[in-house]
């Protein structure tokens, strides 16, 4: 009987070190900081909610997204068919984004199956196949999201990248 009483005492003991446990690891847990919101979320947000869809397609668009102090153009948007609507966006299909550098020379271009460019923030949303394919690089994938105010390019999922000539000195052209 002795050894039963011991042996109930001792498991009512573990019993209840584990809820305190698995209480404090519950709470831990629960203030533990949450991953970061992507910087495209609200971007991938709008392209689901059918951001920029209108009623009247412009077929072959050409559009300047971007422009050189100077006046020169940086960044020009072309597709095969886009809408655009009062709230600032650009929707299009079949796009292509030809950069250039400030003398005008062809310094790179963005293809991708589908866009939403908001007009305001100057930032883009791909979904799909994409591919960025500069001198030095090519960068292919599925989705993506580009920033002109901070000149950056995230390919978002199975990105692929090649570059073309490792030995080249910076600044080199072919």
């Amino acid at each position: 009987m002795r050894w039963c009483a011991s042996h109930l005492t001792r498991l009512i003991a573990v019993a209840l070190l584990t809820g305190v446990v698995v209480r404090v690891r519950a709470e831990e847990t629960s203030t533990a900081t949450q991953p970061a919101v992507s910087e495209w979320a609200d971007m991938s947000q709008a392209y689901d909610s059918k951001a920029g869809v209108g009623d009247a397609p412009v077929d072959k668009l050409t559009l300047p997204l971007e422009h050189y102090e100077s006046g020169r153009v940086r960044a020009v948007l072309r597709a095969v068919q886009a809408t655009r609507t009062d709230d600032g966006f650009v929707r299009a299909l079949r796009v292509r984004i030809d950069l250039f550098d400030e003398a005008g020379q062809d310094d790179g271009v963005i293809v991708a199956e589908n866009a939403l460019f908001n007009l305001d923030s100057k930032r883009g949303y791909c979904r799909g196949a994409v591919s960025v394919h500069r001198q030095d690089v090519e960068i292919s994938g599925r989705d993506l999201y580009w920033s002109m105010p901070q000149q950056r390019v995230v390919v978002i999922a199975d990105a692929r990248m090649v570059v073309k000539d490792w030995k080249r000195k910076k600044g080199d052209k072919q």
